[in-house]
């Protein structure tokens, strides 16, 4: 990146961050309580009837997001920490690299994007690979955010985002996608086999698809009292409700028809760093 670029992506942040700070103090009463109630969602799974419901994710990421642009995690995922000398964002421009190398997108494919937040992956997506990529998320703040951004920076042809539902039947048509990806959004799904199914259906045969998410790993212990408070302060800070395991989705996927071609703990030896860092 040459310096006159350089100097307009820090201009640019440090707008970003401005209108987040305006954001936030304009937050009424009421947008903090639904914030803060939105908190339930992050007790137990989907199957723990407390009242947590799905409209509650506008809440919590209405407010999430801004605090996450203050610092480094506009786009709401930590990555897996390939260089630690990039820092967060670094990471994630160099996963989001990898992932569309293994995906094989190419110019002109079509990409479904689950859980796209405010677009910025997808714009990376299409910036690299000149492909066109629709995004799906169930906040309309969100997805406007999105397309206010793919206009500003001329790729609304190659970029179009919906408000939608991972939960409900995806509104596009069977072999509608060369390709998909997923980061840190199945958490979400209330019936993650039906989910994988959707996916499956509206990809062309022989696509590949792309799972990024929060699992359980074999360390973690259910009967350990001091796993069990770790995982409670820890499901609000990534956004987790449901953590599977990683053999319990690559069976979701094989019974629905996929084959694995890989399945990894992909963080790497560095990942707390990026954590600890924000």
């Amino acid at each position: 990146m040459n310096t006159r670029l350089k100097a307009e992506a820090k201009l640019e942040r440090i707008g970003t961050v401005l209108r987040s700070i305006v954001a936030l103090y304009r937050l009424s009463p009421e947008q903090v309580d639904a914030f803060l109630g939105a908190y339930a969602l992050f007790d137990g799974d989907w199957s723990n009837d407390n009242g947590k419901e799905e409209a509650q994710l506008k809440d919590y990421y209405s407010v999430l997001n801004h605090l996450c642009t203050i610092g480094h995690v506009e786009k709401m995922y930590i990555p897996p920490a390939i260089d630690i000398s990039a820092g967060v964002f670094g990471n994630q421009r160099l996963f989001e690299r990898k992932m569309t190398d293994d995906l094989g997108i190419k110019n002109g494919h079509r990409v479904l994007d689950i859980g796209c937040g405010r677009g910025r992956v997808a714009h990376h997506v299409a910036s690299m690979t000149n492909a066109k990529v629709t995004g799906i998320n169930l906040d309309p703040v969100q997805v406007r955010d999105a397309r206010q951004y793919s206009r500003a920076r001329g790729r609304a042809d190659q970029c179009t985002f919906i408000q939608a539902s991972l939960n409900d039947q995806l509104p596009f048509e069977n072999g509608s996608f060369d390709a998909c990806y997923q980061i840190q959004a199945f958490s979400y799904a209330k019936d993650t086999k039906k989910v994988l199914a959707e996916v499956f259906r509206v990809l062309e045969p022989g696509a590949k698809f792309s799972y990024l998410d929060w699992v359980f790993l074999d360390g973690y212990n259910p009967n350990d009292s001091y796993h069990v408070d770790l995982l409670n302060r820890v499901k609000p800070l990534i956004g987790a409700v449901d953590t599977p395991t990683p053999d319990k989705i690559c069976g979701f996927m094989q019974e629905v028809g996929f084959d694995i071609l890989f399945s990894e703990d992909v963080r790497g030896d560095q990942h707390s760093k990026l954590i600890e860092r924000e």
